[in-house]
């Protein structure tokens, strides 16, 4: 490990080919940073607060007669990702939001059910960069749990805030991160 390095630095801008995106149930995950993602569908906008990381790990404290800490097991762990998502005029988006089997679209005119039935479970990738050094991050078993719907006022998008929970996979998994500094060594 090197010490301190601005090589060894980055920020989390999305791809412009679009940074949040999700697939059936199913789809085979991409590894790396560079494998496709054809069958993966691009969610749009997302806001300038862009992807943020979330989630809990609990423990708790034992101590010994003495009154000293001895031992802090871990009790839970979660891991969540939360965005703004901001093309609320798209299908995919609405779909996400509200239940894919209560959007539908004929023509231009698209219609939301509203149902409050729970959100589909599928993967979702998230795609960035910095330059030449690229992140990915795919939850292969992840769902939306919460919502907050943004106003609709006239000096600013509407919008879903998205809080998506990762669950694990057959592997144990809840979330695969990537991370490629550029250089091209391996």
């Amino acid at each position: 490990m090197a010490g301190n390095s601005v090589a060894k630095i980055g920020v989390g801008a999305p791809l412009a080919t679009g940074g949040v995106m999700v697939a059936a149930a199913g789809t085979t995950l991409p590894i790396g940073v560079s494998s496709a993602t054809t069958s993966f569908v691009k969610l749009g906008y997302v806001g300038d607060d862009g992807l943020r990381p979330s989630g809990t790990r609990t423990s708790t404290d034992i101590f010994d007669w003495g009154g000293d800490l001895i031992y802090s097991p871990q009790e839970n762990h979660s891991t969540q990702f939360q965005i703004k998502l901001l093309a609320a005029f798209d299908g995919d988006v609405l779909g996400e939001v509200f239940g894919e089997a209560f959007v539908t679209t004929v023509g231009s005119l698209t219609t939301v059910e509203e149902t409050g039935e729970p959100l589909g479970i599928h993967p979702w990738l998230f795609d960035m960069r910095d330059g030449d050094k690229r992140t990915r991050i795919v939850v292969p078993v992840g769902q939306i749990t919460a919502v907050t719907e943004g106003p609709f006022v006239r000096n600013a998008l509407q919008s879903f805030d998205c809080t998506i929970t990762c669950y694990k996979d057959d592997a144990g998994r809840k979330a695969y991160r990537y991370l490629d500094d550029g250089t091209g060594a391996s």
